[in-house]
């Protein structure tokens, strides 16, 4: 366990990931932001199966059933291409 104060203080699963990045490809960042993509467009789908999903439900289906699928689609596209998510690619620790 690393000491309190640095990055991955009580992070196990983020402390893993770093150690595979770096068994992977030392310090050269293409592998952190490679995971780091995946982990993006794997959430980015999520959302996208979430919004058309509950958009379809019995509940909303009269109003938006038929444009369920281009909402989520619009929904998590915004969602993947804010600015808050996208650092999370450009970030390293």
């Amino acid at each position: 366990m690393p000491p309190d104060g640095t990055t991955v203080a009580g992070r196990p699963l983020a402390n893993f990931t770093l150690a595979l990045n770096y068994a992977l490809s030392g310090t050269d960042p293409w592998s952190y932001h490679a995971f780091n993509v995946s982990i993006l467009a794997l959430s980015g789908l999520t959302l996208f199966g979430l919004v058309r999903r509950t958009l379809s439900m019995p509940v909303f289906a009269g109003r938006f059933a038929r444009d369920a699928t281009p909402l989520a689609f619009a929904s998590a596209l915004l969602w993947t291409l804010h600015p808050l998510q996208t650092e999370a690619i450009t970030y390293v620790s």
